[in-house]
This record gives C-alpha cells, structure tokens and sequence, in this order.
C-alpha cells in the first residue's frame, strides 16, 4: 500500500486546474434568467456546471444539442459557446469558472489509472512531487 497519499493528492491539486470563481450554489427557484436564455462565457473562460441534485437540461445554442445532466454530474462550458440551461423539476447546481480547460488533468490521470492502476499513479504523482519540490518549483 502506498503512504504518500499526502503527497500525491497535493501534486494533483496544484496540476489540476482551480476555479478562479463559482457561483453561489442555485435552485430551480433562484436559477437567474440570465442562465435560461442564451448567453456565453467571454474568450480564455471554461466553465464547470455541476449538478448537485436534480437534474437541468444543457442546450449549445449553435447545434441545438443538448445533455441532461443529473445529480453529481457535471458539464465543462467551453469558452464563448452560446448556451443556456432548464431545469428539469427541483434541482441544485453551481457553475465554476476556470482560465484554463478543467479537464485537461483530470483527463490526463484518468487515463493513467485506466491503463496501469492506481499505484503506479500514485508512486508517479510522487515523484513528480518531489521533483518538483527538488527544483524549487514548490515549497515542500
């Protein structure tokens, strides 16, 4: 078993993108109008709509195409793509906002976890770490 977890869920916080901002936490109720017609986040902006209970409807204005998204889901929003959102009966959601794609890391070790287990993930999040650490990139 591996005991660096510590360590290993450090690395994959600061290399996994952070919201910059999220919004409070809405209801089906309190879900402005402005997220029920179409608008879009500006230029370098993703956006992570996760539902928390519930389920919306997510519709891409351009396509037509549209996802529901239930509880525990999420969606990524990417930048300037015209959107907007339905609550399908009672929901909660909260979107988050990112500077760079919030899939990228996850994608990445998601990968890594599916083709040689967890670890081997884990002992190579470790030495990334410390090398890290070593080269004065981030404090220990």
């Amino acid at each position: 078993r591996c005991h660096c977890d510590h360590l290993c869920i450090g690395y994959t916080l600061m290399d996994t993108p952070q919201p910059y901002r999220s919004t409070p936490i809405f209801d089906s109720e309190t879900l402005p109008a402005g997220l029920r017609k179409a608008h879009c986040t500006k230029a370098g902006v993703w956006g992570r709509l996760n539902v928390l209970g519930g389920s919306v409807r997510y519709v891409v204005e351009e396509t037509g195409e549209h996802q529901v998204v239930s509880a525990g889901g999420f969606i990524t929003i990417l930048p300037e793509q015209l959107h907007h959102v339905e609550p399908l009966g009672e929901m909660r959601m909260q979107v988050s906002f990112y500077d760079s794609d919030p899939r990228r890391t996850t994608g990445r070790l998601m990968k890594m976890l599916r083709q040689f287990g967890q670890g081997f993930v884990r002992h190579t999040l470790l030495k990334r770490h410390l090398q890290r650490v070593k080269t004065g990139r981030i404090d220990g």
